[in-house]
């Protein structure tokens, strides 16, 4: 395969992923009337924290080289499974990184060190997604940081939970709860 039709053939991976899924199923609001099916390209960009006219380019066929980083965003954002997940990699020109979940992260045992070395001061330390990893052992802590859904961060439960939104209850009364 050669360069051009590489660059087609990713084009039109990414196509028809963004046309499989919809708005709901990344959390968003469906809107108004939808002229193609799925999430649009800015939508996208968004999910994946790039560019519009960058991801655009990329659909367009352009001679753009993503990095893995854009491609891990890309593949998350469309929610590829590992096979197409590689299949991006592969079309992209790209080496396929190890892949690492959030569910994985985990906390080293020197930051766990450092964090049980802090007890009786509150402290926590989060993953990359604001996942609560490991923290001190304070009543306050483990009522803030309760098990999330493994698909979901600190800060979608966050906004998400009645309980847990900031204002929700005057600040004197979550901590005199939590304790």
């Amino acid at each position: 395969m050669d360069e051009r039709e590489r660059r087609q053939t990713l084009a039109d991976f990414l196509r028809t992923r963004r046309a499989r899924l919809s708005p709901a199923d990344v959390g968003l609001p469906s809107g108004m009337r939808r002229r193609t099916p799925g999430l649009r390209r800015e939508e996208v960009a968004e999910l994946a924290n790039i560019g519009t006219s960058w991801y655009v380019w990329l659909e367009q066929g352009r001679d753009v080289h993503p990095s893995p980083q854009v491609l891990e965003s890309l593949a998350q954002a469309l929610r590829l499974t590992l096979n197409e997940r590689r299949h991006l990699f592969l079309l992209a020109g790209q080496p396929l990184p190890p892949h690492a979940s959030p569910s994985e992260e985990s906390a080293s045992p020197a930051l766990q060190q450092v964090l049980d070395d802090l007890n009786p001061t509150p402290a926590y330390a989060v993953g990359r997604r604001w996942d609560y990893l490991h923290g001190t052992k304070q009543p306050m802590l483990s009522s803030l940081f309760r098990k999330h859904r493994p698909d979901t961060g600190a800060t979608w439960s966050g906004v998400s939970s009645p309980a847990r939104r900031c204002g929700s209850a005057p600040i004197g009364n979550r901590l005199r709860a939590a304790r």
